[in-house]
């Protein structure tokens, strides 16, 4: 089941839990929570700022997941970088940067079709207000790229990128598909290593290598948070407008949540790592070349659904009903001392 799927039957399931919840409207003579939780977003060089007030908004995944040193410490290489399955092969470095930065000039101008770039998936990116995600595989070289772009007004707004984002928001203490993408390479680097820790994993698992690119002239976006965790003051951190994370491309056959030996793997592999990854089915390959299962997908789950704690799943069915059920909690059954809970609460799953 993909994501779009699972948003479908969030919605169905909100939809139903939610009608009682709708019916008693806030009354417009309630005062205002004077400690609701506020972002302000604005460029860096700018001044006007866009803002949102929301009881989920937390400091964990916009405030600690991003480290500018570590981002600058994994960027895509000037120099020769070999093809994945064929090392007697490679590519400057530098002519995907030049590859890259035409394509931003495209997407600048709206383009829907791109000179060097074969588009693999644009449901989250909003080509009119350029921000969202796309993924797309260079059409010469085995590499894809996914490409990031958020301005302050987007930032702030969770409604304009997708309907997952709505629900991510929601769980993911005000995280959005942004955030989630600055976790890919360093959660690739964690469970790359406890992959090669474990004697059984290392011989039939496998990741992709992957690298960060922004673009010379790019805007940073200065985000600062009001009542957010324990601080008494504002706090701020400036996060990159747009960035790309470039991987290997993996050629083989996806694995099939009907084959209950891929779905078990998949499943048992969540476990191990504690839920770093998502185990859709979808997001694991049998290579062609290796016959090891890759993870294409190196997203750190628990950000971006607001896991805190440890988790273990029997399979797909109760991993599902958990994710619906933490949906609708987090979205209509907190009461006031619950979200003053949440920027407390200790994230065992943080990545750090």
């Amino acid at each position: 089941m993909d994501t779009k799927r699972l948003c479908l039957i969030l919605y169905s399931l909100m939809g139903l839990i939610g009608t009682p919840f709708c019916a008693q409207a806030r009354s417009p003579h309630r005062r205002k929570d004077p400690l609701l939780p506020e972002l302000t977003a604005r460029w860096s060089t700018g001044k006007k700022t866009y803002s949102i007030a929301d009881s989920h908004i937390e400091e964990y995944p916009i405030f600690k997941v991003f480290s500018k040193k570590y981002f600058y410490g994994t960027m895509l290489p000037n120099e020769p970088i070999p093809f994945r399955n064929e090392p007697e092969k490679s590519v400057e470095g530098k002519v995907l940067h030049k590859l890259i930065d035409e394509l931003f000039i495209e997407i600048r101008k709206k383009k829907r079709k791109f000179k060097h770039f074969k588009v693999l998936q644009k449901k989250n990116f909003n080509r009119r207000k350029k921000c969202g995600l796309i993924v797309l595989k260079f059409k010469e070289y085995p590499f894809v790229l996914k490409l990031f772009m958020e301005t302050p007004k987007t930032f702030v707004n969770p409604h304009c990128k997708g309907m997952d984002n709505v629900f991510f928001f929601s769980m993911g203490g005000g995280v959005n598909r942004h955030i989630a993408g600055l976790t890919r390479v360093k959660n690739l680097h964690s469970i790359s290593k406890r992959i090669a820790d474990d004697p059984e994993w290392s011989q039939i698992i496998n990741t992709p290598r992957k690298w960060h690119w922004v673009p010379q002239d790019n805007y940073w976006m200065h985000v600062t948070g009001k009542n957010i965790g324990t601080h008494t003051k504002p706090i701020s951190i400036e996060l990159p407008g747009v960035f790309c994370v470039v991987a290997d491309a993996i050629e083989g056959k996806k694995c099939s949540i009907i084959n209950k030996k891929h779905s078990k793997m998949a499943m048992n592999l969540c476990n191990y790592l504690d839920a770093s990854i998502d185990p859709h089915i979808d997001n694991f390959i049998i290579e062609e070349k290796t016959n090891k299962i890759v993870i294409i997908d190196t997203e750190h789950f628990p950000t971006l659904v607001g896991l805190k704690e440890k988790v273990h799943f029997n399979g797909y069915v109760q991993w599902y009903f958990y994710l619906a059920g933490k949906c609708g909690r987090d979205w209509f059954a907190r009461d006031k001392r619950a979200r003053r809970l949440a920027q407390t609460q200790k994230n065992e799953l943080a990545l750090e």
